[in-house]
């Protein structure tokens, strides 16, 4: 039984109105065809992205119909793609539905903090078109996060009485930068401390930690660096290539296999927003790492706006303008450096 204010409600948030849907049900099968013709069509993947996001709320490729028990009101609202690449309407639902289940059931009042992991331009076009080894490198990228907060805890605390039990980590992976290029990277919310088990009482309780230095986050950048090429090795994707005369430490050379061809790469860390910046080196790539705001226990106004910013879509329609001529203006979150 649906009330008949819930059924306009759902039909109202329909994409009909999405610029860049519009867009694409008049041009994308031309485009297709062209692709076809010239013998390079688009990855398979993305073709079926496209496919799936250009019936998104189409009613003629489904729909359910609510209606009232009470009056006899019937509503037609079409099924969504439910697609995770760019549609603007599926990913606005799921980034509220995540971003509201992680904030309720998962985070609560602990006190967090935002770190960014930015990836060196080779492994940006290889990651992009692999999951599983993207999923690698998130597994060394958590890996380093903890092994900072563990070493740090054990520093504080007494072993003989607590039991340290670790941290939590909650990463969305973004593959695209707010000018839409191709760049994929990891923010992930960290909780600001560990959770210790009391030998004694067997509770389980928080302890808050102090925010990470400079230096201690170029550390974490430069283990992800060495335990992202460790997994490269096992996997037979790197071989290591001899360190030039003169080059500094905490350089990783060697050369990667990136499917179509091998390339000789040099892969180093740094903290740059955090002014430890490693020397600048033609050639080489850079785990750059970034810890944002520190929220605190009870700030769920800030908590909600975080997870929404890192599950964000790349596009939303109100960044896209049709222009009477035809063609579709981007509008970006924010200015850039050159105004």
């Amino acid at each position: 039984q649906f009330p008949i204010g819930l059924s306009r409600r759902v039909a109202s948030r329909r994409p009909q109105g999405s610029p860049l849907l519009e867009h694409l049900r008049v041009h994308f099968p031309a485009y297709l065809s062209d692709r076809d013709a010239s013998g390079s069509p688009p990855a398979c993947f993305i073709q079926r992205e496209f496919e799936r996001h250009v019936r998104c709320g189409d009613i003629r490729f489904g729909h359910a119909t609510l209606a009232c028990t009470r009056c006899g009101f019937e509503h037609d609202v079409a099924f969504s793609c439910k697609r995770r690449g760019f549609c603007t309407y599926c990913l606005h639902l799921r980034m509220i539905e995540q971003s509201t289940f992680i904030q309720t059931h998962v985070i609560g009042h602990t006190p967090v903090r935002h770190w960014v992991l930015s990836l060196p331009p080779p492994l940006r076009n290889l990651l992009g078109f692999d999951s599983p080894l993207t999923s690698k490198v998130l597994g060394a990228w958590a890996a380093a996060i903890s092994r900072h907060y563990l070493v740090q805890a054990r520093k504080i605390t007494n072993p003989r009485e607590v039991v340290i039990l670790g941290v939590g980590i909650v990463t969305a992976i973004h593959r695209a930068s707010s000018m839409l290029f191709p760049s994929l990277h990891f923010h992930s919310v960290v909780t600001s401390g560990v959770f210790v088990l009391n030998r004694e009482s067997g509770t389980v309780t928080f302890i808050d930690m102090p925010a990470p230095t400079p230096a201690e986050i170029s550390d974490v950048a430069w283990d992800t660096c060495k335990r992202a090429v460790r997994m490269f090795r096992r996997k037979k994707m790197w071989t290591d290539l001899a360190g030039t005369p003169g080059q500094p430490d905490r350089v990783a050379a060697g050369e990667i296999d990136l499917r179509s061809r091998k390339r000789p790469v040099r892969f180093n860390a740094s903290a740059s927003r955090h002014h430890v910046v490693v020397p600048v080196l033609p050639g080489v790539g850079t785990f750059d790492v970034w810890v944002g705001q520190h929220i605190r226990r009870g700030e769920t106004g800030r908590l909600g706006a975080l997870l929404r910013y890192i599950f964000a879509p790349p596009i939303r329609d109100h960044q896209l303008v049709r222009e009477p001529d035809g063609r579709i203006t981007l509008e970006f979150r924010r200015s850039r450096h050159d105004g």
